[in-house]
C-alpha cells in the first residue's frame, strides 16, 4: 500500500513522466501548476539525493524537451 499516494509519483519522477507526476501531485495535494511545479522540484531533489542509481539520465538532460 502506498501511503499518501507518493510512491507512484516517485516513480513517475524517476521514470521521467515528467507532465504525468504533475498531473498526480495537482490530484493528490489540489493546487496550482505553479505549484505543483515547486512541489514536483523539491521531491526531484529528494528522489536524486535518496535513490541517484534509479535515474537513468543525469540532471542536465532530465527535463529536455519539457517546457512549463
Amino acid at each position: 500500500m502506498d501511503p499518501g499516494g507518493w510512491g507512484e509519483i516517485d516513480e513517475m519522477i524517476v521514470t521521467r513522466q515528467i507532465l504525468p507526476a504533475l498531473q498526480a501531485i495537482r490530484d493528490l495535494i489540489a493546487c496550482s501548476l505553479p505549484q505543483a511545479i515547486e512541489v514536483f522540484s523539491d521531491r526531484y531533489a529528494l528522489l536524486r539525493e535518496r535513490r541517484p542509481h534509479d535515474f537513468t539520465v543525469g540532471p542536465a538532460e532530465y527535463a529536455h524537451g519539457v517546457y512549463t
